[in-house]
């Protein structure tokens, strides 16, 4: 991954006259353990372009996920039929991501051990 932001970041530096780093952090990818973790890392990923101000409502922003939950389509790398199904439809999705704009994220949910892994006490180390 870090090769591969590295050559990107090059492209798009000369591409627009540009220097420094294009994204913010590391790539950070995370094993999360059961359901309950999963909706809740989906809700926070879906919600961080409106908490950053860029828009008022998640569906509002085209690069995120979220419009194909909505719409029940199926991507390269999106398939949101079992998130669906585990909220009962596309209405529950859209309640339980908005139900998350006021609150932020759910503290008990983000006491993370290690940073590859989000789940219970102890979950990392099996």
């Amino acid at each position: 991954m870090q090769g591969l932001q590295q050559s990107y970041s090059q492209y798009f530096n000369k591409r627009h006259g540009k220097s420094g780093h294009v994204f913010e952090g590391r790539y950070k990818a995370i094993i999360c353990q059961k359901d309950p973790y999963l909706l809740e890392l989906i809700r926070y990923i879906h919600l961080n372009p409106v908490r950053a101000g860029i828009v008022k409502s998640p569906e509002r922003y085209r690069y995120s996920g979220d419009y194909g939950y909505l719409q029940g389509r199926a991507s390269e790398i999106i398939d949101p039929a079992k998130v669906l199904s585990m909220l009962g439809g596309t209405q529950a999705y859209r309640r339980f991501v908005r139900e998350g704009l006021p609150d932020g994220h759910k503290e008990e949910y983000y006491a993370v051990e290690d940073q590859r892994f989000l789940g219970a006490e102890g979950f990392g180390e099996k």
